[in-house]
């Protein structure tokens, strides 16, 4: 399955300019993988295809709701890190009724962190945890879709771990 890839060139502040130009289409599910030249630095999920990867660069770092500020959980905090320059994403489409469920599309994201992990021997530079729901682990899905998205990165899959 190869990945519609294309480069993010952030503004001086972090965030995605507003009139941002050659997005590829996508399907709605999928997983992406942001990078840094050939090093990973992220990897997410998205129900909603590139929306969730714009959103993430272009909201607020924080709201205010019953006159609280309050961390936005969608708004990518280390874009400011990125200031200025170019974030390579690969957009990896998966079947849409397979991975319809957020549990199962959570599941195979955090496969691929710790299978990338263990085949780079560091977290993805932006990554230092995961959460893991062990009975999606194995299901066949999560396991075809992980073997699949690593071979791109020229990796194989540690079925032992």
């Amino acid at each position: 399955m190869p990945p519609n890839t294309f480069s993010l060139n952030l503004g001086a502040d972090g965030k995605l300019p507003l009139r941002y130009s050659g997005l590829p289409e996508v399907g709605a599910v999928g997983i992406y993988v942001f990078r840094e030249d050939k090093e990973i630095i992220r990897i997410g999920e998205s129900s909603s295809g590139l929306k969730r990867i714009i959103s993430g660069f272009r909201v607020r770092f924080r709201s205010m709701r019953n006159e609280l500020e309050r961390k936005n959980y969608t708004a990518y905090h280390w874009r400011e890190d990125y200031a200025g320059r170019s974030v390579d994403v690969d957009f990896f489409e998966l079947d849409p009724v397979t991975f319809a469920d957020s549990h199962i599309r959570r599941a195979l994201e955090a496969e691929l962190t710790f299978q990338v992990r263990l085949a780079q021997k560091k977290w993805p530079k932006l990554m230092s945890e995961i959460h893991f729901l062990e009975k999606y682990r194995v299901d066949p899905s999560v396991v075809d879709a992980a073997k699949d998205i690593l071979t791109h990165y020229g990796h194989v899959y540690d079925s032992v771990s």
